[in-house]
């Protein structure tokens, strides 16, 4: 099975990047704002988020607002150039899966996104589906 992961990211050259770098093992979807990216959500229902905190139009908090009203499972990975205390806290109450500071690396960021294949796959493990939910 190849995971979809949706990338959201205002800056090109940092949407680029990480785009080249995941499209070998995963379906990538990306946008350059939050909403974009939210409407990719809702047609796609990737398994991975990676979204930028500071965007125009709709922000990274912002966005795992409106995929948390959707979606309690998802993976959410976001990444900034700025160690926020405050929004880490804020982002973290949204059940926030991971928090990257720019520069990226992507050796770390690679298995961030194995942890969190290995997540989905215990949640999917651990949910049997009884006649009662039918």
């Amino acid at each position: 099975m190849r995971y979809r992961i949706l990338i959201v990211e205002d800056e090109p050259i940092s949407l680029e990047m990480l785009s080249k770098t995941l499209k070998e093992d995963y379906d990538v979807l990306t946008a350059d704002n939050g909403e974009k990216g939210f409407e990719l959500y809702k047609k796609f229902n990737p398994h991975i988020i990676i979204s930028d905190l500071n965007m125009p139009i709709m922000n990274g908090i912002e966005l795992i607002q409106k995929i948390r009203e959707l979606d309690q499972n998802s993976k959410i990975i976001i990444t900034t150039f700025k160690d926020d205390v405050q929004t880490l806290l804020q982002a973290t109450e949204l059940k926030l899966f991971k928090y990257l500071i720019k520069p990226i690396d992507f050796t770390t960021l690679k298995n961030i996104i194995e942890e969190s294949i290995e997540e989905l796959n215990r949640f999917a493990a651990d949910t049997v589906v009884t006649p009662e939910l039918l």
